[in-house]
């Protein structure tokens, strides 16, 4: 029997207009590694693009989201999701 990892917290950073170039719009694909202990252990940003400091704010903050972690059985285990996020302005 196996059960996905479950997001218990979590605090998504605000992106200003000002800290995007106009008329801008994307989807970024984020590969989040959640570790036994259900504390996200890397991040990497898989799909997308955006400015540099933007693509920061957003994975430290997905570093610091917590989550029930997956289980074979009664056993936490490892596991990877992806986060999808879009960014209008």
């Amino acid at each position: 029997e196996y059960h996905l990892a479950i997001q218990t917290a979590c605090r998504m950073p605000a992106i200003t207009p000002a800290e995007l170039p106009p008329h801008y719009e994307q989807y970024l694909i984020v590969e989040v590694t959640i570790g036994t202990d259900g504390h996200v252990v890397d991040t990497r940003l898989t799909t997308g693009m955006a400015d540099a400091a933007v693509v920061q704010k957003i994975l430290s903050a997905i570093r610091e989201f917590k989550y029930s972690p997956a289980r074979r059985g009664d056993v936490p285990i490892p596991s990877q999701i992806d986060i999808v996020i879009h960014i209008p302005t």
